[in-house]
């Protein structure tokens, strides 16, 4: 199979075949091994399914990939796991276990703490939450604001993608600048500095970096 397409070709018919008669049993079986294998984060589908393979001795060797994609994109459908992306593009799309709800006595608890980080990626994700970018930015950049550097990262992404705000690319160099200014190292920020300082001029750029330079965090920032 070539990398990152689509498997929509379908099995072979020798593959049907083979498919259709393995036993109900077996098939649960593959089935609660993907499960097994699945976190509430999101992992690729790939990965899963290498983890699967194999796994279990009496599945014929000659079982191909596809067949453990389409159960996975079975059990997507039947609401067992969630999806980002096509299943079927495997090497793309990301899977995971639907997460237990969290109650709202769990969420005021990270509200009383100051845990604004965790709850920016509860939103960021949807982690027992609706996913909501908007909230997503609401909490991150209250930790932003503290001087938090993977949340002033955070924020940068989403002005850098425009999830839950308007595009913004001198906001997303801003935030991204202020994450690398405050990190001990600044290699993980340096591609993404970079890629948003690809589409702002040199004024642009100067004018930012001035801002990083002169910005101080806030503590006790509040909701």
């Amino acid at each position: 199979m070539i990398d990152g397409q689509r498997q929509d070709e379908g099995l072979t018919e020798d593959e049907e075949l083979l498919v259709a008669a393995l036993p109900e049993d077996l098939i649960a079986r593959i089935d609660a091994a993907i499960l097994a294998r699945t976190r509430i984060r999101f992992q690729k589908v790939a990965r899963i399914v290498s983890l699967v393979m194999r796994s279990i001795p009496d599945v014929p060797v000659n079982v191909p990939e596809l067949f453990y994609v389409q159960r996975i994109a079975h059990l997507v459908t039947t609401g067992r796991m969630e999806c980002q992306g096509d299943p079927l593009r495997m090497r793309f799309s990301e899977v995971r276990l639907p997460p237990p709800p969290l109650s709202s006595s769990e969420l005021d608890e990270l509200m009383a703490k100051g845990d604004y980080w965790t709850l920016g990626c509860l939103y960021a994700d949807g982690q027992g939450v609706a996913q909501d970018y908007l909230a997503a930015l609401k909490w991150y950049r209250i930790a932003a604001e503290q001087g938090e550097v993977w949340s002033q990262f955070n924020v940068g992404r989403l002005y850098m993608n425009g999830y839950g705000v308007r595009q913004d690319y001198k906001q997303a160099y801003f935030w991204f600048g202020l994450a690398a200014s405050g990190s001990s190292d600044k290699r993980p920020f340096t591609c993404w500095i970079d890629e948003v300082a690809a589409k702002l001029t040199a004024e642009q750029r100067a004018e930012v970096d001035k801002q990083v330079a002169e910005w101080r965090p806030t503590p006790g920032t509040n909701t």
